[in-house]
């Protein structure tokens, strides 16, 4: 299914485009545009991931915002950040979704379908379980004939914890 969506009506949309049309440039030089196309990128993204709260239209509305910016929160808390930014030298910026962010993008549609709160609830557990057992596989069983086993546990969570 191919991925429609519409930005038009949005706030975000009209200041980005305002700030585009005075300097009569449509690219990323423009920081407001390049702004504005990153966030709505991402949101695409996260809506697709988290969608839209169940008898809900495929819009961001007055009624729904609030929601959807709390399921891109839990969503960005269980798997990280979804704007990553790295501007050479000066290291990596993480850019976590913001209130007004959602907010100025009211009005904003995309086909992601929609979902109930159990639904969410139960998309994010499968998340957590997910890392989870991958924490499990990476599990080493004591060996009980090493006597030097935990000395090297020790070691290596102290050459982990000295690295990060």
């Amino acid at each position: 299914m191919a991925v429609n969506w519409q930005a038009g009506k949005t706030e975000a949309y009209k200041t980005a485009h305002k700030a585009a049309c005075v300097s009569g440039e449509f690219d990323y030089e423009i920081l407001a545009w390049d702004g504005f196309c990153d966030l709505r990128e991402t949101l695409i993204w996260g809506l697709l991931a988290v969608k839209f709260p169940s008898k809900s239209a495929w819009e961001i509305t007055e009624k729904n915002w609030q929601t959807i910016y709390k399921r891109l929160y839990i969503y960005e808390k269980v798997t990280g950040c979804q704007r990553i930014y790295s501007n050479g030298t000066h290291g990596v910026r993480k850019m976590y979704f913001q209130p007004e962010e959602i907010y100025s993008f009211i009005g904003f549609s995309v086909n992601a379908g929609n979902t109930t709160d159990t639904e969410f609830k139960t998309f994010i557990h499968k998340i957590l379980m997910k890392g989870a057992d991958a924490g499990i596989s990476d599990y080493e069983e004591p060996r009980h004939d090493d006597p030097y086993h935990y000395q090297r546990l020790q070691m290596d969570s102290a050459l982990i914890g000295a690295s990060k």
